[in-house]
Formats: C-alpha cells, sequence, structure tokens
C-alpha cells in the first residue's frame, strides 16, 4: 500500500522537478568551483535560482487546470536555459564540425524545442513523466548534495594565514600601507624596447619625492588573477612552477587565495583596517567596482551566468546600462582614486592597508594622454600601441598626482607599493609578447627612504616581503624570481 501511496504522491500530486532542477543547477556550479565560494555566496545564488522556478510552480498550481503539463514544460525550459553551455559543449564534443551550434543561435533551439514539447506532450504521458522527473531530480540534488558537503569539510586548498611569529603591538607610528596596482602597466625596459617610449619624465617625478623603482621588475604571470594571487600570499599559486594549466581549476584557486590572501590576514591580526577598492571580494570586503557588469557583484554568481541563456541576456541589459555614458567610463578611474584620497586624508585609530586596482592603461582604450575621452572616430586613427601609450601617460599624472597626495595629506608614516600585474599584451608575435607581458613597473616609497632590503630583479611574489619587514618587522626570506608560462 505504501509504494502505491507513494507512486501516487510523486506522480500525481506533487511538482518537485522544476524547483529542484534550480538547486541541482547550483550544487553542480559549487562542485564545481567550491574552492572559491563561500557561504553567502551559494545562499544567494540558491535564492535566485530556486526561488523563481518555485513562484512560477506554485502559480501554475493556483491558475491552470493542467498545472503538471506546464510544469513539465517549465523544467525542460529551466534545463536548456541553466545547462546552456554545458549542453553546447556535449553536443560540440561529438558532432562533426558542420553541425556544431553556435551560443548565439541557442534561444532559437530552446524556443524551437519548448513548442515542439508543447504540442506532443499528453496527460496520461505526463504524468509519468513527472513521476520520472521527480525521482531523477532528487537522486542528483542528493548526489550534488553529498559531494558539496564532502567538498566543503575537505577544501584542499585552504590557506594556512597565522603569522609565523608573533606581530608587533601597533601604536602611533605604525605606518599606513598603500597598495595601488596599475592593471598592465609594463616595464621601462618594454616600453624603451617594444615602443621606444622613453618614461622617464615620470620616473624621475617619482624619484624626486623619494620613490624607488625596481629597474628590472617582472610579474611571475602574465595573468591578473594569478598576479594579484601570488602579490597578497608572497607565494606561488601552484606548485609546478613549469607552466600553468588553462584549466578553470587553477582560476578558481587563485580567487579563492585572494579572497582570503595571507596579507591582509596578518594585517588585521595586527590590527589594521583593511579597504578594498578592488574588484575582488576579499574576506568580509565585496568588490569597489563589480567586474564584467554594472550589477553583478558575486565572482560565483557571473560564473553560473555564464553557464545559462542569462549570460546574454546580462551583456544586453549592460550596453543598455552603459550606452551613452561616457561619464560611467570615466568614473571607472575617478571614482576608486576620489575613495583612495578620502582614505589617505582620514584620521584612523588604526593603521590602514588600503588596496587600489585601477583598470588602466588596461584596455579598453579610453582616454588620450591629457585624460580626455577619445571622442568619435578620434581612436580609430592610432595604432592600438598609439593608444596603450596615451593612456599610460594619462596613467603617470593620476599616480603622480596620489603620490603628492599621500605625502600631504597622510597622518601617519606610510609605505606606498605601485605596481602592475603583467604587461601590456598587445603583440601579435607570440614570443614578443611573452617576454613583453611579464615585464612590469613597480615603484616603492618607505617612511626611512632606505631600501637596501630591495633588489632589481624582484619579482611580483617578493612584494610584499619587505612590506611586512618594515611595517610588522616580519623578515620573510625572499623566494626565487621564476617566470611561470601560460
Amino acid at each position: 500500500m505504501w509504494i502505491k501511496n507513494f507512486i501516487v504522491f510523486f506522480k500525481d500530486k506533487t511538482i518537485l522537478h522544476t524547483s529542484l532542477i534550480g538547486m541541482f543547477f547550483v550544487l553542480y556550479g559549487y562542485n564545481e568551483m567550491y574552492e572559491s565560494v563561500d557561504t553567502e555566496e551559494l545562499l544567494v545564488a540558491m535564492t535566485i535560482f530556486v526561488l523563481l522556478p518555485t513562484v512560477l510552480v506554485i502559480g501554475l498550481k493556483k491558475y491552470t487546470l493542467t498545472p503538471i503539463r506546464y510544469a513539465v514544460i517549465l523544467t525542460l525550459c529551466l534545463f536548456v536555459t541553466f545547462f546552456e553551455a554545458h549542453l553546447i559543449f556535449a553536443i560540440n564534443e561529438f558532432a562533426p564540425a558542420y553541425l556544431q551550434i553556435r551560443r548565439k543561435y541557442w534561444l532559437l533551439i530552446v524556443i524551437i524545442l519548448v513548442v515542439i514539447a508543447f504540442y506532443l506532450s499528453k496527460n496520461k504521458k505526463l504524468l509519468a513523466i513527472n513521476f520520472y522527473l521527480n525521482l531523477l531530480t532528487i537522486l542528483y540534488v542528493g548526489i550534488e548534495s553529498a559531494k558539496a558537503i564532502y567538498h566543503f569539510l575537505n577544501n584542499p586548498y585552504q590557506i594556512t594565514s597565522q603569522a609565523t611569529t608573533s606581530l608587533p603591538t601597533i601604536n602611533s607610528q605604525t605606518p599606513d600601507i598603500y597598495l595601488i596596482l596599475v592593471d598592465a602597466y609594463t616595464g621601462t625596459q618594454s616600453l624603451e624596447k617594444y615602443w621606444q617610449y622613453d618614461n622617464s619624465l615620470f620616473l624621475d617625478s617619482m624619484k624626486k619625492i623619494n620613490y624607488y623603482e625596481i629597474k628590472y621588475a617582472k610579474t611571475n604571470y602574465n595573468k591578473t588573477i594569478y598576479s594579484i594571487a601570488t602579490l597578497l600570499n608572497s607565494q606561488y599559486i601552484l606548485t609546478d612552477l613549469s607552466s600553468i594549466n588553462k584549466s578553470r581549476s587553477d582560476e578558481v584557486i587563485s580567487y579563492f587565495q585572494i579572497k582570503y590572501n595571507k596579507a591582509m590576514t596578518w594585517l588585521r591580526q595586527a590590527g589594521y583596517e583593511t579597504i578594498n577598492l578592488s574588484f575582488f571580494k576579499i574576506q568580509d570586503n565585496p568588490p569597489f567596482l563589480p567586474f564584467k557588469s554594472n550589477y553583478i557583484i558575486s565572482h560565483f554568481n557571473i560564473f553560473l551566468l555564464d553557464k545559462t541563456i542569462f549570460s546574454h541576456i546580462s551583456k544586453i541589459l549592460n550596453i543598455i546600462w552603459t550606452k551613452g555614458k561616457n561619464t560611467g567610463k570615466a568614473q571607472r578611474i575617478s571614482k576608486p582614486i576620489d575613495t583612495f584620497k578620502q582614505f589617505v586624508a582620514t584620521p584612523s585609530p588604526k593603521p590602514r592597508f588600503v588596496y587600489l586596482h585601477l583598470l588602466c592603461p588596461h584596455s579598453p582604450f579610453e582616454f588620450d594622454k591629457n585624460g580626455n575621452l577619445w571622442q568619435d572616430n578620434m581612436a580609430a586613427q592610432h595604432t592600438t600601441e598609439q593608444l596603450y601609450l596615451e593612456q599610460l601617460q594619462y596613467v603617470n599624472t593620476l599616480l603622480f598626482d596620489m603620490a603628492k597626495h599621500i605625502e600631504k595629506t597622510a597622518r601617519r608614516p606610510y609605505i606606498t607599493l605601485i605596481t602592475g600585474d603583467h604587461g601590456a599584451r598587445i603583440f601579435d608575435d607570440a614570443a614578443k609578447k611573452q617576454q613583453e607581458s611579464h615585464t612590469t613597473t613597480t615603484l616603492f616609497k618607505f617612511p626611512d627612504n632606505n631600501y637596501e632590503i630591495l633588489y632589481d630583479s624582484m619579482s611580483t611574489v617578493n612584494l610584499f616581503r619587505p612590506i611586512l619587514h618594515k611595517a610588522l618587522q616580519q623578515p620573510l626570506d625572499y623566494l626565487p624570481d621564476t617566470i611561470v608560462n601560460h
């Protein structure tokens, strides 16, 4: 009898699959990138992808005479919507070249499938399908839940962030630390070699206010996420330094290491206030400026949406949102700088660590050397190299202005590190691009103007070590300066 009641309950009276397909999608995504997802992000994703289908099911039960029919169709829609990228990849993996599907045609395919399913569906068959889908989604959610629990309890990429020695007590002379990350700022030698550009006017100006240039500075990785993870943890992101795997897993590990990085953890343990003016989420500091979109703030949600049809919609919305808003381009640079200056000038009972990430001179190339937005087709009249140099010269004026502002308004002694995460990476020639992309411009400012602990070929992995030495009396041995191919 109980078997019959069980079948009747899951076949005729209950619609679970429409809600569970969203839960399955989120859990499946979590298990793909669990290393960098925190509980808050997971709960937000669950709310978005489970709540909406549940509301739709409630509406179907209330306002339609055949809710199961529409629920089955809705589950089909949600499946091909949520798993769009996975399905296209699976189809194209086995289909010959002339049958492979492009993502931009997927929405049309989905509409056709739904229409066919709608007209072929019959109530008797749908009761059996409803039973099958209920059991199938329960099974898959159970499997993914078990995986998620295991991954949550056995994360192999947790970082031990406890300081290696006892930390000094902070006082009025404990320096503020300013990290100014200038995206795609190539090195002095690369500017001379590949662009025939002399950057000495800017560098000499910085030297006059006691900044020290690392003359042959280089970045271990030539991609932002790997460089930032390396910088903020003072360690290579992977143990194999021969090359980096281009798989998603390495990016996930890097996001995780940025979020829970050693530098900011140690500084907090020492009593520092940490300020995040970047597009990364770091500990409980949200991104200051969203990345990829004006309204999405979670990397996990970006990852999930990129797998779905909604990725096309988000791109359209982003275009509409930013269309005609030239001020938005300027604010991408001015807003974080203005906020940075406010923190510098505002007194604080605690020393501060401020991480400012400028998405410049990285493309898009929107500014001329005077900081004016390119008008109409003026940018099209220049080569990519010329546009990069124009934007770099504008960045130079911003950096010098910030350095002078710190000098005039800082309320404590301060340490400043200005560095790039990689070079310009704009050359077609692979060898030239590889060499140039691992060079970067790097400048230090110490309170005592004593730079004996620095050396002229420092790489990203070692840049934070002298800062911890100066600020917290934590001398750390330098690691080998290794270039990791990507």
